[in-house]
């Protein structure tokens, strides 16, 4: 199969489940939580963007001053499929969108003068380690996890504890929980981890 026809399926199918949208919206609740008072745009960058649909929730929403998102994932029809996704915010709205096929842990050292107001990774499992943490301290960022059984969940915690441990070092953690998900035939875990590296 063709790995655009792939994407579709998982476009069709594994992006729009329960698991993905609960999952995303408890982090968009928690963003606008925590940023609420914000009265600057804010820069957000996403690792591990996949079809955009965290950016497109948070557009479309509107409950935040955005200046700018920098998308990053290594799935060029990915990509593709989230430019098309974000393709409204790009002709309409002064909101900068950026995506890069991009490896997020080679990211060049001067990219970095201007830092994030928020980094996030909602897809932790699916990278290798966690050198993606390796970005400039001071920088507000959410990651999530999950203990799912998954043959693409390489990296994958056991439990809330073991994802603390596994992200390293975090200078203020502010949040810190998991939400459950059972079904009929199987069911996991979500973990989210919030703070300032």
């Amino acid at each position: 199969m063709h790995d655009y026809q792939k994407n579709i399926e998982t476009l069709n199918l594994d992006a729009w489940s329960d698991g993905q949208m609960r999952s995303k919206l408890w982090l968009c609740d928690l963003i606008e939580k925590d940023f609420q008072n914000k009265k600057e745009p804010l820069d957000i960058w996403i690792m591990g963007s996949w079809y955009g649909l965290l950016a497109q929730f948070l557009l479309i929403r509107g409950r935040l001053p955005l200046k700018r998102f920098r998308l990053f994932d290594m799935d060029p029809e990915a990509i593709r499929i989230s430019q098309k996704m974000l393709n409204h915010w790009l002709i309409k709205s002064d909101i900068e969108i950026h995506h890069h096929l991009q490896d997020c842990t080679q990211i060049p050292e001067r990219d970095w003068s201007t830092p994030p107001n928020i980094l996030i990774n909602t897809s932790t499992e699916h990278f290798e380690n966690e050198k993606w943490m390796n970005f400039p301290s001071g920088i507000y960022f959410y990651a999530q996890s999950t203990n799912m059984e998954h043959p693409t969940h390489i990296n994958k915690p056991t439990s809330l504890d073991d994802f603390k441990k596994r992200l390293g070092p975090i200078t203020r953690m502010t949040y810190a929980d998991k939400m459950e998900f059972r079904y009929p035939n199987f069911e996991f875990d979500r973990y989210m981890i919030a703070g300032i590296r």
